[in-house]
């Protein structure tokens, strides 16, 4: 009986053992170096222990969940001035590929001649376009305030000017005044030429020039005194000044005049503004 036990089990058995011994043997290591022709990059890859492609994806997948951002999109700061690993972070970071792609934000009246100029500087210092929109946003709010209020101090200025010349003159102010607007007119003198002039002498300086100049004038023409064509200093009402004031406030191009480098072009701005306050506070 136990003779015929041992030889069923022996006869079951053996199929299972024939099987195991026709499995294939166990793939090898993938072989990286048929794949990677880098030294460095398969030295990098054994100093990882990574075994196949499966590795390396896996391995990615863990970095994206640690970061929660793509690996594509993580931007490694360069250690150094290198100005073309710079260039590829400001990319990664929304710098647009030219200066002239930024979208800059400009005042009323603006040619952005100025705006064109400085998205240069924006694209050199790698500003993406809304960071480069924020900062011209707010130099054009600082400009606007700073020549706002640059303009009321002349205003303040110009009219203490009259004021001690009127009370220089007393009575005779108006006619004086008369005599002033007739030498301007009689020279051909335009507004930007008063403006310089003015911001030469000061309003008070400018107007006891020309009011020695139309002294002599109206000597010279026979008293003729009250002939005043087109006076540069009287032509405009007080309520055309103060409007004109208003306008030139929120002037871009007036607002670049008067804050120019150029000294003529910005005396010229800054006289028209001492004119004008002249005009509409007579009596300040």
């Amino acid at each position: 009986m136990n003779d015929v036990a041992t030889t069923e089990t022996t006869a079951v058995a053996a199929p299972e053992a024939t099987a195991a011994q026709a499995a294939p043997a166990p793939a090898s290591g993938f072989d990286w170096a048929q794949h990677v022709n880098d030294p460095e990059t398969l030295g990098y890859v054994q100093n990882k222990g990574w075994k196949g492609p499966g590795d390396v994806l896996g391995s990615y997948r863990n970095l994206e969940k640690l970061t929660g951002v793509p690996a594509d999109k993580i931007v490694k700061l360069p250690t150094d001035d290198n100005a073309e690993a710079w260039n590829e972070v400001y990319t990664k970071l929304g710098r647009p590929e030219s200066a002239d792609k930024y979208t800059l934000p400009l005042p009323q009246g603006d040619d952005g001649a100025f705006a064109k100029e400085a998205a240069a500087w924006f694209h050199e210092a790698g500003l993406s376009n809304s960071q480069a929109a924020k900062v011209a946003e707010k130099w054009n709010e600082h400009m606007t305030k700073m020549l706002s209020s640059e303009a009321e101090v002349s205003g303040q200025k110009h009219q203490a000017e009259i004021n001690s010349l009127k009370a220089e003159w007393g009575s005779n102010y108006e006619a004086n005044a008369t005599l002033v607007d007739r030498a301007a007119s009689t020279f051909g003198l335009n507004e930007q030429q008063l403006g310089a002039l003015k911001s030469a002498l000061g309003p008070a300086g400018a107007m006891k020039m020309l009011h020695s100049i139309g002294s002599k004038i109206a000597v010279e023409d026979n008293g003729l005194i009250g002939h005043n064509q087109g006076s540069a200093f009287g032509a405009v009402t007080p309520e055309q000044a103060m409007a004109k004031i208003a306008a030139n406030r929120s002037d871009r191009t007036f607002i670049e005049r008067f804050t120019s480098s150029d000294p003529k072009m910005r005396g010229e701005a800054r006289a028209e503004m001492d004119r004008l306050h002249r005009i509409a506070y007579p009596g300040a």
